[in-house]
């Protein structure tokens, strides 16, 4: 059921700008919808000035497969042997070579010269580099003005700490929020909070958590560019349009616990869950839910307790009030939340704090009020599971998944999407199936592409498929989920278990298949990444200072701590560099990437 449609009276410009505006979140959002575009920004990160450097930053690698070819030699050698370039007189110039051992491998630059002795690579270099999500978000620090890289396009709002707008990637065209803070204005405890929200964020990769691009921060300000969700607030959404059915409000509280159990699986808590921080990434319907504002959350070890106060007044947990409380939390905040969706209201309510937090310590739940009475037992049930006075009683995301009027929810859904895009699921599990590494910038182009070039109207029909094949809902696809996959969507025959196996090493490791690597496997065929505009796009990102793409430009892109060093980026240079000058042009790119010139 989509959902409900806004004054059709509004222009479409006007309705997007205020399907934005709503989903800033409360503290950033302007008092009234904005009605002009500020074309005259003045000073800040956002100010339209010439600069030298580019800021475009992020980057992402796939798995590599030790069987590309690429190497012009290929020899195996006695552990104690040695071959060096003194060996092969004659030449100035080598073509890489590549030389194995039982426990390492070996590469012979192509631009060593007579007497130098070949460099040794470990083993992973072949093997593949399993990077996370927080390598490619860069914390850039710029001088005021100096991001040239974003296009800003509207001012949406103003709020206690800074502005917000929406801007546009000059090089991938993508479109993007900007939450610009005024630095000035930020007490060490609010600055504390926002760094903890880019942090917490760069860890975490599920299609229901709103991305964080790029950061960029000045003496006076600190930009972060994310996602754009035009559907608006669900606090909007109820406070516009009343309670929600059954049916919808199921649909989004199966994708929060989804992504709660995603999150604790990390050992991540929220703590901040509420209305207004949960998005939708369109006006359309209810199944692109996104969790945003991580500024309060909290990396945990099993059995730690936690006594700081946090979230809203309504959404307190006794525990907390108590100051001794765990991850559950997260859970009696969505209980809090499905209430709202199908009353309309809070289940603890006062215009005095005091008395909230007494009706919480108290617990008294009742279904008593009239809006409850054409809503079903089961739903009942499931608002008073989550609700569980005592934490230790109280379910985890797991099983509050495993509530029947979920899985009714979750099997509507389920037979809904096998309707309308079996033939999608099809086609992807045939891409994941024929997924082989290529070349290495090949792959690290692909997952660029996915992580930071393509817009999510791009990839939204990829998120639901790995929704929906996400059984467990623990943001992986496991063995046992791709293979039920195969079974349930794929025409061709089902792949055998060692087939799975080896698909599962190639494309992820040996928990699974993470979301991102999923939709790099599944759309690496895909014309949105490999049509030529896109192909200049990253080019014009990853080279450097005009003369292509090297080691050096590549690892201005990786953030701090990255698992990318200096050997893995030779390892990607070197295999295509064919004239040993340690760059690689456009043309020489484009050929890597489609197979001509």
């Amino acid at each position: 059921m989509g959902k409900q449609e806004a004054n059709t009276t509004m222009s479409l410009f006007e309705l997007r700008r205020a399907a934005f505006e709503r989903s800033i979140r409360p503290s950033m959002r302007c008092g009234h919808p904005c009605r002009g575009v500020d074309r005259n920004l003045s000073g800040g990160l956002l100010k339209r000035k010439p600069s030298k450097r580019n800021l475009i930053s992020g980057l992402a690698l796939a798995a590599l497969d030790e069987k590309n070819g690429g190497w012009v030699l290929d020899q195996r050698v006695g552990e104690e042997e040695c071959l060096t370039c003194t060996e092969m007189k004659g030449k100035d110039h080598y073509s890489p070579g590549l030389f194995s051992t039982g426990n390492e491998i070996s590469v012979l630059h192509s631009s060593y010269s007579e007497g130098q002795n070949k460099k040794k690579m470990d083993r992973k270099c072949l093997q593949g580099l399993n990077l996370r999500a927080k390598d490619f978000v860069v914390h850039e620090r710029v001088e005021a003005g100096s991001v040239e890289s974003i296009q800003v396009c509207e001012r949406l709002g103003a709020g206690a700490y800074g502005e917000v707008f929406v801007g546009i990637d000059r090089l991938s065209g993508a479109e993007r929020a900007l939450k610009v803070f005024d630095k000035t204005s930020l007490s060490e405890s609010d600055y504390k909070l926002i760094q903890n929200e880019v942090e917490i964020q760069r860890e975490l990769d599920h299609p229901a958590i709103n991305r964080v691009y790029k950061c960029f921060e000045s003496e006076t300000e600190f930009c972060l560019c994310m996602d754009i969700c035009r559907g608006g607030e669900l606090y909007e959404e109820v406070a516009s349009y009343g309670p929600l059915s059954e049916k919808d409000a199921a649909m989004v509280m199966q994708q929060l616990l989804s992504t709660v159990k995603y999150l604790h699986e990390q050992n991540i808590t929220h703590r901040d869950l509420s209305l207004d921080n949960v998005l939708f990434e369109s006006n359309q319907d209810f199944d692109g839910v996104k969790i945003i504002d991580f500024g309060l959350a909290k990396r945990f070890q099993v059995g730690e307790r936690f006594s700081e106060v946090c979230g809203k007044i309504h959404y307190l947990a006794p525990e907390v009030i108590r100051q001794s409380y765990g991850p559950k939390y997260d859970i009696w905040q969505c209980g809090i939340i499905a209430h709202v969706l199908l009353a309309g209201f809070a289940p603890f309510e006062s215009e005095e704090d005091s008395d909230v937090r007494r009706q919480i310590l108290q617990g008294n739940l009742s279904f008593d009020d009239l809006e409850w009475d054409h809503i079903s037992e089961e739903a009942k049930n499931f608002v008073r599971y989550l609700l569980t006075y005592n934490e230790d009683s109280r379910p985890s995301a797991e099983q509050a998944l495993r509530h029947p009027w979920i899985a009714k929810a979750i099997k509507a859904t389920s037979d809904n999407f096998r309707r309308r895009s079996s033939a999608s699921v099809a086609s992807a599990l045939e891409n994941m199936r024929s997924f082989t590494a290529t070349s290495k910038l090949k792959d690290l182009f692909c997952t660029f592409a996915v992580s930071q070039l393509l817009e999510k109207e791009e990839k939204e029909e990829t998120d639901r498929i790995f929704q929906a094949m996400d059984l467990d809902h623990d943001g992986r696809l496991s063995f046992e989920e791709i293979k039920a996959g195969y079974k349930d969507f794929f025409n061709g025959d089902v792949p055998s278990d060692e087939e799975l196996t080896d698909l599962i090493h190639r494309i992820g490791d040996s928990s699974g298949i993470s979301y991102s690597q999923f939709v790099v496997a599944s759309m690496i065929e895909n014309a949105f990444l490999l049509k030529e505009s896109r192909l200049e796009a990253a080019f014009m990102i990853l080279q450097m200072d005009g003369k292509g793409i090297s080691k050096e430009s590549l690892r201005k892109h990786l953030a701090p701590g990255s698992a990318l060093d200096d050997d893995d980026l030779d390892c990607i240079i070197m295999e295509v560099d064919t004239d040993g000058e340690g760059r690689i042009g456009f043309e020489r790119f484009k050929t890597i990437m489609i197979g001509s010139a």
